[in-house]
């Protein structure tokens, strides 16, 4: 393999954990706290399986993208796993709105380098798992994490071309919704490291995670202003936040993030996230469902897990 194509592999496998090289962690607060937590394994996958979003679905379920499967899983809160539908393309992130499901998806698996940015779309899929719609968009580079504004609009990151589009409900066509210098990927990250990845509201704030910069950043609603730091937290990927405004953020690594209100981060659990994507609530809203890929680009890999945790 070439030194060029070898650094975009090892570039692109960066993507993927959301984190960046560049990201200095060693200040931040290692708080092991695990030990207080109750840490439970809903369900495993077997090892190689990558999985990337989660989203409440209906029934105590949640709808799962396993990235390298082409699948979507669904996926209660008693562990029992099973196949929503198969996709032809990879899914990332995922949202239910308005009876449909909304997916992010990559023509192209992030391991394949730049054929990744050739062929992003928005597909949407009915309760039923079937495609009612996909709409690939020329203009998106690495489709990533969806989220829906209080007035339905429903959002999605893109985490190379750094920006924010929104999503047409009928046609999944993308238009411009935010774009700025801190939603994209660092300055020092030259190959594919990722910006903007998870987003969620918070009243009237908008949060959107930078795995690059290895921060989340905020902005009022219905503004133009720049985003600002909210919290710098290290390797960051997905993230939920509590009626209070608390955030509980995926690492991709052992780690889970509790950042405050005002922006302090502590662990919420230190170990055992063994490579975790993505965070959702429980239906009582007193666990955390966390998913993970089982460290699969490490040396420790294990199975891939779905896990709860409580708070």
């Amino acid at each position: 393999m070439q030194t060029t194509s070898k650094t975009i592999l090892i570039a692109t496998i960066l993507l993927a954990l959301g984190c960046s090289p560049d990201v200095q962690t060693h200040d931040l607060p290692r708080e092991q706290i695990s030990s207080t937590r109750n840490v439970v394994t809903l369900a495993t996958l077997p090892n190689g399986t990558f999985l990337e979003n989660i989203a409440p679905f209906k029934q105590s379920q949640f709808l799962v993208t396993s990235y390298f499967d082409r699948k979507i899983l669904r996926i209660d809160e008693q562990g029992q796993v099973s196949t929503f539908t198969v996709l032809e393309d990879y899914p990332v992130g995922i949202i239910v709105a308005d009876e449909r499901v909304y997916v992010s998806v990559h023509g192209s698996p992030f391991t394949s380098g730049p054929k990744t940015i050739q062929r992003n779309a928005i597909t949407m899929l009915s309760f039923d798992g079937d495609v009612l719609q996909k709409q690939v968009s020329a203009a998106a580079r690495f489709l990533n994490g969806l989220s829906s504004l209080p007035d339905g609009t429903i959002l999605t990151a893109d985490s190379l071309a750094g920006c924010l589009w929104s999503v047409d409900k009928e046609t999944g066509e993308l238009s411009l919704y935010a774009s700025d210098p801190a939603l994209k990927p660092h300055p020092s990250d030259t190959t594919f490291v990722p910006g903007a990845n998870g987003i969620k509201v918070y009243g009237n704030t908008l949060f959107v995670s930078n795995s690059s910069r290895g921060e989340i950043i905020k902005r009022p609603l219905d503004s133009t202003v720049p985003f600002t730091r909210h919290a710098l937290t290290g390797p960051i990927d997905d993230f939920v936040i509590d009626t209070e405004g608390v955030i509980y953020a995926t690492s991709h690594g052992d780690r889970l993030h509790r950042i405050s209100s005002t922006g302090h981060v502590t662990a919420h659990i230190d170990t055992g996230c063994n490579g975790c994507t993505a965070v959702a609530f429980s239906t009582d809203r007193r666990r955390l469902i966390v998913i993970n890929q089982g460290n699969m680009f490490s040396d420790a890999a294990i199975a891939a897990q779905v896990l709860s945790i409580s708070l």
